[in-house]
């Protein structure tokens, strides 16, 4: 599940920016517009591929850094890379979170916005604890810097629950969340992300009473939803508290102020198989759903993305893209769905590429708004071998 807040900008919003960087925003989304917008088909000119290594250590997952210069790459045996956009190869390995793992385990990452605008990398892995008879999630939160090249450990914790697969990991600005079964309760941690050596932890436990096999969104540094396959709920974030040393924070219940906190704004939420639009005003509350792939396509195929302006995702080697329409009074560059213009609806478009680009199974695939680039992890059948091999696949659409 991907969760992301379509923002409502005003029009005196756009006084805050200066010319030339209103020109460069709305010239891209023109741009944006022109190749996502309708039908398309992509130049072999906008295209690069090059292949990754393969066997035990092969490539699970590419995402690109946001700005679309950069590429993280995740190993299936835990180690990180980061790889230039226009590069065929990395130029940092890091084997810090691999160190830390046994062998056939399942991890997954995502990428996200930090709050001094910097990309977090937030890596989960669920293993069996043998000395505590039961499951474990290892969490590891790193800082990309992409002026000295290196992955910047944040932090690191391991979490133990009752049972396996019934958890979920976040991580947006300066916090990050962290839900899972105790003891028949389902409880939710949320802390504050320790930037420096001298920041003083805080956590905040609520009990939620719900199942926690769902997806957390952290909305913003006071709301969290948490969406299941049967409904999603929007919880308040209260103050987070200094944890004290040798000390459990306490749980306490859920709380929600609607007088002094509703979310007005809408939220589109992209499954596997569905894109979603949830919207809530004073006076009601809405969703709408769209099915954009069959469920047993959807186990098969790489997780969808969504952006403030597109959602992509992947059916059958295909790739489509629905492009969300714009208030004509708003920065081009920020859309919404909610108050929508007459007649306007969000447009779903095939893209057509060139023979032999993606010949195969896409794995994963990214989508970067501000540069216009998508990346895409594609199998290929290598020349004179029965083993098919992994290859990036850049897009540009400008």
């Amino acid at each position: 599940m991907t969760v992301v807040t379509l923002p409502d900008l005003e029009r005196n919003a756009l006084a805050s920016l200066a010319g030339p960087e209103l020109k460069r925003r709305t010239v891209l989304a023109a741009r944006v517009e022109h190749q996502w917008g309708h039908s398309a088909r992509v130049a072999p000119g906008a295209i690069r591929s090059f292949p990754t290594r393969d066997g035990p250590s092969r490539v699970i997952k590419a995402k690109l850094v946001r700005g679309g210069q950069w590429i993280v790459l995740l190993l299936k045996d835990g180690t990180m890379c980061l790889q230039a956009a226009t590069a065929s190869a990395p130029c940092v390995v890091d084997h810090s979170f691999k160190a830390r793992l046994e062998s056939d385990v399942r991890i997954t990452l995502s990428l996200s916005a930090g709050s001094p605008k910097e990309t977090l990398v937030l890596l989960r892995t669920w293993m069996w604890d043998a000395s505590r008879g039961s499951p474990s999630t290892a969490i590891a939160i790193y800082r990309v810097d992409t002026v000295k090249l290196c992955f910047r450990l944040l932090m690191e914790v391991t979490r133990y629950h009752s049972r396996a697969f019934d958890n979920s990991a976040v991580a947006e600005g300066n916090l990050w969340a962290f839900g899972w079964p105790q003891q028949g309760r389902q409880l939710l941690s949320v802390k504050n992300i320790l930037w420096n050596k001298d920041d003083v932890e805080k956590e905040v436990v609520l009990d939620i009473g719900e199942p926690i096999h769902a997806t957390l969104s952290i909305l913003s540094e006071t709301q969290i939803l948490v969406t299941s396959c049967y409904k999603a709920s929007l919880y308040e974030i209260p103050p987070l508290r200094p944890i004290l040393l040798g000390q459990q924070s306490p749980v306490g219940p859920v709380y929600w102020d609607a007088s002094s906190s509703r979310h007005e704004r809408s939220l589109a939420m992209l499954t596997g198989t569905a894109l979603r639009v949830f919207s809530q005003t004073s006076e009601h509350i809405s969703m709408d759903s769209f099915l954009i792939r069959k469920y047993g396509a959807a186990e098969m195929e790489a997780r969808p993305v969504l952006s403030d302006r597109q959602a992509i995702w992947s059916t059958d080697r295909k790739l489509f893209v629905c492009t969300f329409p714009m208030r004509s009074e708003s920065d081009a560059g920020r859309l919404r769905l909610g108050g929508l213009e007459p007649g306007s609806e969000p447009r779903v478009a095939p893209v057509e590429m060139p023979a032999g680009s993606v010949d195969g199974q896409i794995q994963d695939l990214w989508w970067d708004e501000a540069a216009g680039r998508l990346c895409l992890l594609v199998e290929f059948q290598r020349p004179g071998s029965k083993v098919r091999g992994l290859k990036i696949v850049i897009i540009d659409t400008m």
